[in-house]
C-alpha cells in the first residue's frame, strides 16, 4: 500500500526482511521522498539498520532513481572509487562515499541484478504466477492492456515466461530498451 512517511517505508522494509530468508533481496517500488516532507532520500545507513543481511533495492516512484543498502551496493561493485556512469549519478556524501541514492544509469547494475534474482528466486512457474496475479488484478479493474515504457531484457524475459505458460491474460506493449535504463533500444 502507499506509505506516506520515511519511517513507514523503513518499517515495511524491516517487516519484509524479517519474513524473507537470509540473504535474499528485498525489493520495493514507488517510494516518494519528494512528497513526504524534508526527510530526504532513503540512505544506505537507514536501509542497513532495517534490512539485516539482505540486499535492498527500492525504486523511486519516478523510476529514474533507486535507493540501495550497503549489501546491494557491494553486490553491484559500487564504492567510493566507482565513477559515475555516462548519464548516471551516484549520489555521495561529503567524504565521497555513496549514500545509496542512485540516479538514471547509475541504477542499472543493481536493477538488473534484482530482475535476474526474481527469476532465480521464484523459478519460471513462480514468476509466471506472479505476473498472472498482477494481470488478474488489472483485469478486475477493467484494464485489458498496458504499456511498459522501459522493458529491459530481464523484464522482457519475465513477460516471455508468463506468456509461454499461458499466464499473461492481458496485452502488454513493450517499449524494448537496451541493456541499460535509457540505453539504445534493441
Amino acid at each position: 500500500p502507499p506509505l506516506y512517511s520515511k519511517q513507514g517505508a523503513l518499517s515495511a522494509i524491516s517487516a519484509a526482511a524479517s519474513a524473507t530468508p537470509t540473504g535474499q533481496w528485498i525489493w520495493g517500488q514507488s517510494y516518494r521522498h519528494r512528497q513526504i516532507g524534508n526527510t530526504g532520500p532513503l540512505t544506505k545507513e537507514e536501509l542497513d539498520e532495517v534490512s539485516g543481511d539482505h540486499p535492498v533495492c527500492i525504486m523511486d516512484d519516478s523510476y529514474h532513481a533507486l535507493y540501495a543498502n550497503s549489501a546491494a551496493l557491494a553486490l553491484a561493485g559500487i564504492d567510493k572509487n566507482t565513477p559515475d556512469p555516462h548519464k548516471g549519478w551516484i549520489v555521495r556524501d561529503r567524504a565521497g562515499e555513496p549514500t545509496g541514492f542512485l540516479q538514471e544509469r547509475a541504477m542499472d547494475l543493481i536493477h538488473r541484478i534484482t530482475m535476474r534474482n526474481i527469476i532465480k528466486r521464484y523459478g519460471e512457474d513462480g514468476v509466471a504466477d506472479l505476473v498472472n496475479q498482477n494481470a488478474m488484478r488489472h483485469l478486475s479493474h477493467g484494464v485489458t492492456s498496458l504499456g511498459d515504457a522501459q522493458t529491459m531484457p530481464e523484464s522482457a524475459d519475465i513477460y516471455r515466461i508468463a506468456d509461454q505458460q499461458g499466464k499473461l491474460p492481458i496485452c502488454v506493449r513493450q517499449l524494448r530498451g537496451g541493456e541499460t535504463f535509457f540505453g539504445v533500444p534493441e
